[in-house]
């Protein structure tokens, strides 16, 4: 678990992040409904889009493979996730699941070279394994 800064609306309390890596055989829609089934189920709460929020799962890869929302569904699914490219608090425990030089499935930029370019954002380990 790591213990990040807020990005976009930066006047709130630092989040907790994590990445884990799961095989499965169900499509990805699928998945990304497992997703927000939990979220409800834990009374997902967010007062505004980059704020504080109780809980947030998203569904960032694929394997190598890429998705966006198919005509007729109103899923909002796109893999790879449009922005953890551009996230350490995704880049840093992502790199400790995958290859670091293995390549983001289209920028095809290794994650470790993704990672150097957010050192500006401040992401720490915490204490808390999961």
């Amino acid at each position: 678990m790591f213990r990040t800064a807020p990005q976009e609306n930066t006047d709130q309390p630092d989040f907790r992040n994590a990445v884990a890596s799961i095989e499965t055989n169900g499509p990805p829609e699928e998945i990304q409904q497992l997703l927000r089934s939990i979220e409800h189920a834990l009374a997902k709460s967010v007062t505004d889009r980059f704020g504080p929020r109780t809980i947030d799962l998203d569904l960032l890869l694929y394997g190598d493979q890429h998705f966006t929302e198919r005509k007729g569904q109103d899923s909002g699914l796109v893999i790879p996730h449009p922005r953890m490219h551009r996230r350490r608090f995704v880049l840093e425990p992502l790199s400790e699941l995958l290859d670091p030089e293995t390549l983001h499935p289209i920028l095809e930029k290794s994650w470790n070279t993704l990672k150097e370019q957010t050192t500006d954002q401040r992401c720490e380990r915490t204490d808390i394994a999961l």
